[in-house]
């Protein structure tokens, strides 16, 4: 948070608006072994090391909306980012 005088990924339990409390159970409950760092611009791993990062872990292939287009949107590996079909769609309009 710009504000409080630190950079940080993450804000795990605590609360921005007032009272601002904080919830001391939300870190040791949450299980986040590894995340894109786009202030490091790479991956990062906790002690158990790198592992594949699935494309989702919801579907196990582009959904059909896709039609060719590159699917994920975002590389788990790289953090590169690809156009949305509905951003390009709304391109589109705006442009036309």
């Amino acid at each position: 948070m710009a504000g409080w005088g630190w950079n940080s990924i993450f804000e795990m339990g605590t609360e921005l608006v007032a009272p601002y409390g904080y919830d001391p159970g939300m870190g040791p409950t949450t299980m986040i072994n590894g995340n894109y760092d786009y202030v490091q611009k790479r991956q990062t791993w906790d002690s158990n090391g790198p592992q594949t990062l699935p494309n989702s872990f919801f579907l196990t292939q582009a959904p059909a909306y896709f039609r060719g287009r590159t699917w994920p949107w975002v590389d788990p590996s790289t953090g590169t980012t690809y156009t949305l079909r509905a951003k390009a769609r709304y391109d589109f309009w705006e442009a036309n």
